[in-house]
């Protein structure tokens, strides 16, 4: 499953012409160019973000609280939610459906859930193209390797370290 979702990510990079450079808006490219509406919210401290179909119209909801107040994990919610949008059929998105922090914080391989396997590695790889993203660690002076990526990309510690390390 998390195979399939870098190979989504890969695909939607494509075709929206991304080109595997930093995305500077996830907001921006989830609101205006693909016409998903983000509703930010004080929620409970342990809740990333939510999807929602209500009629033919979906949507995603951010939390601003909990560790969602680090931009890099809010970017890494966001693309996490539009692999849900983009590729879950409409029958699992008729309810609300709550992603907590564990579950997009976890390496894809480690979940038992192949749809949550999918949606971490697809914003994993929207956010950073693990081979752009190895590449860019290879060639960075130590000490801040790690670092560097996570800057140039905007992505979580978490999200970069296994970026990283299932690249190498």
């Amino acid at each position: 499953a998390f195979r399939w979702g870098y190979e989504l990510a890969r695909q939607t990079r494509e075709r929206l012409g991304l080109g595997n450079g930093p995305i500077p808006s996830l907001r921006e490219l989830a609101e205006e160019r693909l016409g998903i509406p983000i509703i930010q919210a004080e929620l409970e401290a342990e809740i990333a973000g939510a999807t929602l179909e209500v009629g033919r119209r979906r949507a995603i909801i951010v939390n601003l609280s909990g560790a969602n107040r680090n931009v890099y994990i809010r970017r890494s919610t966001i693309a996490h939610e539009l692999g849900h949008i983009l590729f879950d059929p409409t029958e699992r998105l008729r309810d609300l459906r709550v992603d907590e922090y564990q579950d997009i914080e976890d390496a894809a391989e480690r979940r038992q859930d192949p749809v949550e396997q999918r949606a971490n590695a697809f914003a994993v790889e929207l956010i950073a193209p693990q081979q752009v993203a190895v590449e860019q660690f290879q060639s960075t002076e130590a000490p801040d390797r790690l670092g560097a990526v996570m800057e140039h990309f905007g992505l979580s510690y978490t999200a970069a370290r296994y970026q990283i390390w299932n690249g190498l």
